[in-house]
């Protein structure tokens, strides 16, 4: 009799079990499904015209002398701490095309020909330089196209002239969605290494620095201070904006995985939006440890790790929620057309 309950409590618990695996799997499709759905529709607004009137103003002309500094063609990076520089693609746009360049010039070039073929040509100050890191799902010519609508939008602040260096990284799409996204993020991580021995090129200049990512490249900038930070300082404190961050909100913490990001940091400004559909869903990243991201909650309180509520200890941070101007969409544009807190963003990159 014992024999014959145990074989049955055996079988009950082997299709109890049965049942939640399905119902797990039928839940990570549905997930998969609705993450898929968000990030197509986010796809379909940021492939929209480009009609806004910045654009028309400036007749398609950059604000700023910009180039584009490619590690799409490294492949495999590692954690040595130098010897990319000479690695990278760089390409600058000079009369409405992009020209082979150095990654001599695009860092130590001299500053009165910034001066000269800028709009701003009366202006005998230094040129700041402004990095970019884009997002998720970019091809090259895609983040070509993106770092021109950048440059208008940072246009529309500056009264000075700027440098603005895009790094373009592989961030194409390959694979199943999860998978994909799960490897550019590793690839985010990665290229971290090559923008810390960026920021270390510049601190050679007299130039001041700032820094703004998009998503899954504001995770490469984050990262990229924190590497930076290790080193002995240069003195340089730098300008941050961060817009919708792939970014565990807890990261900045103390104790966080990039806990020194803000060391040399002189004022950072966090864009993000409570209701991003794609970001609500950033724990599928790691099920695991269910990150939250601080481009859909900001980063988060110190007293309280899981706190959903944004940070608002440290001073060196700003930040806005954008859902009541931009709503349900994960799309940059979006931010700098849409949300009036991106000014703020924007005279941040400026030192303003």
């Amino acid at each position: 009799m014992n024999y014959a309950m145990n074989n049955f409590k055996k079988k009950i618990t082997v299709r109890i079990s049965m049942v939640r695996m399905l119902l797990f799997l039928l839940g990570v499709a549905a997930a998969n499904l609705i993450l898929a759905s968000a990030i197509e529709a986010s796809e379909t607004i940021d492939s929209a015209p480009i009609d806004s009137p910045v654009c028309i103003n400036n007749q398609g002309r950059f604000g700023g002398d910009v180039w584009e500094l490619s590690t799409r063609n490294i492949g495999c990076v590692n954690s040595a701490k130098s010897g990319w520089m000479e690695k990278l693609k760089v390409s600058r746009w000079v009369d409405r095309s992009w020209a082979t360049s150095t990654i001599s010039e695009a860092i130590y070039q001299d500053s009165d020909s910034v001066v000269a073929s800028s709009v701003f040509a009366s202006s005998i100050v230094a040129p700041r330089t402004i990095i970019y890191i884009h997002g998720n799902w970019m091809e090259r010519e895609k983040a070509r196209e993106r770092i021109g609508i950048i440059d208008r939008f940072i246009a529309k602040s500056a009264s000075e002239p700027y440098r603005l260096l895009m790094i373009s990284w592989p961030s194409e799409k390959n694979g199943p969605i999860l998978r994909d996204i799960r490897e550019n993020a590793r690839l985010a991580d990665a290229n971290s290494v090559i923008v810390a021995e960026l920021l270390r090129s510049l601190a050679e200049t007299a130039t001041q620095v700032s820094l703004l990512g998009f998503s899954l490249g504001a995770r490469t900038v984050t990262g990229a201070l924190h590497l930076d930070a290790m080193e002995p300082t240069n003195g340089k404190l730098y300008r941050v904006s961060l817009v919708a961050p792939a970014v565990d909100r807890d990261w900045l913490q103390p104790n966080g995985r990039m806990s020194l990001a803000l060391t040399n940091v002189d004022q950072m400004v966090n864009l993000y939006n409570s209701k991003d559909p794609i970001l609500r869903r950033f724990w599928f990243i790691d099920a695991i440890a269910r990150p939250i991201a601080a481009g859909f909650a900001g980063f988060e309180i110190v007293a309280n790790l899981r706190s959903r509520k944004p940070l608002t200890t440290n001073s060196l941070i700003r930040q806005y929620d954008c859902r009541s101007s931009i709503g349900s969409t994960h799309t940059e544009r979006s931010y700098y057309g849409e949300c009036s807190y991106a000014a703020i963003a924007m005279s941040n990159l400026l030192g303003k």
